[in-house]
């Protein structure tokens, strides 16, 4: 499997799992205009114990003056954002993090069979 079919199937399953988990943060999510990636990167720092909350995201080219946010988190999401081959290295990290905790998810989805 390409690491980008990979990373549609684990994303389709980490959205599973994320609308029944945080049904109210998946919808903020969806009526965003954030890319794929963006999402992604925020649930990979979900998962390594990040939290960004929501409406926190900075889309201006400014950092973010609020202490709830990381500036290096922020400029990290820019970076990701305007450079396609750190987009590919995202989809990478993301399908390495996702195998490392794709037991957790699925249960949390309901989704194995």
């Amino acid at each position: 499997m390409s690491s980008a079919s990979e990373f549609d199937t684990n994303i389709k399953l980490l959205n599973e799992a994320i609308m029944k988990l945080k049904p109210s943060y998946n919808n903020h999510i969806e009526k965003s205009s954030m890319n794929k990636t963006i999402f992604v990167v925020i649930i990979e720092l979900q998962a390594l114990g990040i939290y960004v909350e929501k409406g926190s995201i900075n889309q201006s080219n400014t950092p973010p003056t609020d202490n709830n946010f990381d500036k290096e988190v922020w400029k990290a999401l820019k970076i990701i954002e305007n450079d396609a081959t750190a987009t590919d290295i995202a989809q990478s990290r993301f399908n390495k993090l996702f195998q490392e905790y794709q037991n957790e998810i699925l249960t949390f989805a309901n989704i194995n069979q």
